[in-house]
């Protein structure tokens, strides 16, 4: 049951640990740090899991509020990835256009994207960290190759 309980708890810190705004940032800090706490609770044995998750869920939730986008930014939160997939889509087919991309304009934001993002941020000047964004997204549509 113990091995149960942290299996789940590890699965919500992977999950929760993004977020490119301060608001995405303390939710999704709460989230690691409730997750946290309730690991340390369940094996500490020294406070409760609920109480351990309180605690974390506190602490997280304001370091991630207070942070700012240059301290921490792990990215887009993963609920929001699926609203993204269309533009992400939109920006595979401009980058396939523009000879940066090879695979499917599936909408999935995965390693063929990631590196052809990278070589187009390289090109351009721009910071290099293979994700797809909205600033990324108008830059490749002011070059004409996103409709």
């Amino acid at each position: 049951m113990a091995l149960r309980k942290l299996a789940i708890v590890v699965v919500t810190l992977g999950l929760t640990a993004c977020g490119s705004t301060p608001t995405e940032r303390g939710v999704t800090g709460a989230g690691m740090g409730a997750a946290t706490g309730a690991v340390v609770g369940l094996a500490s044995g020294g406070i409760s899991v609920l109480a351990g998750a309180l605690i974390g869920a506190a602490a997280g939730g304001t370091v991630g509020a207070v942070t700012t986008r240059d301290q921490l930014d792990l990215g887009p939160p993963f609920w929001r990835w699926g609203q993204n997939r269309a533009k992400v889509s939109r920006m595979q087919t401009g980058l396939r256009r523009m000879g940066y991309y090879r695979g499917p304009a599936d909408g999935l934001a995965g390693p063929q994207t990631a590196h052809a993002i990278r070589r187009y941020q390289r090109t351009y000047h721009l910071p290099v960290d293979g994700r797809p964004s909205d600033r990324l997204y108008r830059h490749v549509q002011a070059r004409g190759a996103v409709g």
